[in-house]
């Protein structure tokens, strides 16, 4: 891959649930370098509502999707995704890759910056030349996994892990993996058959943008500050989880 890089103007999408205080930090926090920047905002299962507070950030509402709705009941009830049926995993990832589809189809930029709620960008975000998708390998793929993506992707995995939450990705691969998952169903329901972490978006979107031609990488622009303990002090324009201690909420009081 190329390490040449430009730093164009990005499309902020947000998925989220109801934080709403946790998340004006964030959007301020990319307005602050993207003041041009297009707003779109993602709220999960519940109906798309904007508080009157937050209109000046003028941001888009995607309609109302609940992906992580089946998720979330597992988790609430500690059960693995095994317990649903491949049918139920495979409607969790369309409305997963619906809800991306919509938002590239959206997007007025030619890239999409994915941020959460625990998220806080501090700088410009490189977008690199030939790469489609930014990743961060925080969790290995299962090998057995890799070994299938690449029999029918038919070209290697240049990623072993995913967490790409907080990352880049271009509208193009976004649009290319939501139309590969659509014309290839039977393929992707075998796969969700064997690997039922499929149906998470940061588990998925790794995997569908190799799988439609596009190149996934991991040039490390985001930290994890709950894994991290020295955040603070590298390099990288995009946190993740930096929320999860007084130290982290110190650090963001003064940032903003």
């Amino acid at each position: 891959m190329s390490d040449l890089y430009t730093y164009p103007n990005l499309t902020a999408l947000m998925i989220f649930h109801h934080e709403w205080n946790a998340i004006e930090v964030c959007l301020k926090s990319f307005k602050k370098f993207y003041p041009d920047g297009q707003i779109i905002l993602a709220r999960d299962t519940l109906i798309p509502f904007l508080p009157p507070e937050l209109k000046y950030l003028d941001p888009e509402l995607l309609d109302q999707n609940d992906a992580m709705n089946k998720i979330a009941e597992l988790s609430f009830d500690s059960r693995p995704y095994q317990d649903l049926s491949i049918s139920e995993r495979l409607e969790a990832v369309s409305k997963q890759v619906s809800r991306v589809k919509e938002a590239a189809l959206k997007s007025q930029n030619e890239h999409v910056l994915f941020l959460e709620y625990d998220a806080l960008v501090r700088g410009k975000v490189k977008v690199f030349d030939g790469i489609d998708l930014e990743t961060l390998s925080v969790n290995l793929y299962p090998a057995n996994l890799v070994k299938q993506i690449e029999i029918i992707s038919e070209r290697k995995m240049n990623f072993f892990g995913w967490g790409f939450v907080v990352g880049v990705a271009s509208k193009v691969s976004l649009l290319n993996a939501a139309n590969w998952f659509e014309n290839n169903l039977e393929v992707m329901k075998n796969l969700i058959e064997l690997f039922p972490d499929l149906i998470v978006l940061d588990f998925l979107m790794p995997i569908l943008v190799h799988l439609s031609g596009g190149n996934v990488a991991d040039n490390q622009l985001t930290s994890e500050c709950s894994r991290d303990r020295f955040w603070r002090w590298r390099k990288t324009p995009l946190l993740h989880q930096y929320r999860g201690s007084k130290v982290s909420q110190r650090y963001h009081r003064k940032f903003m």
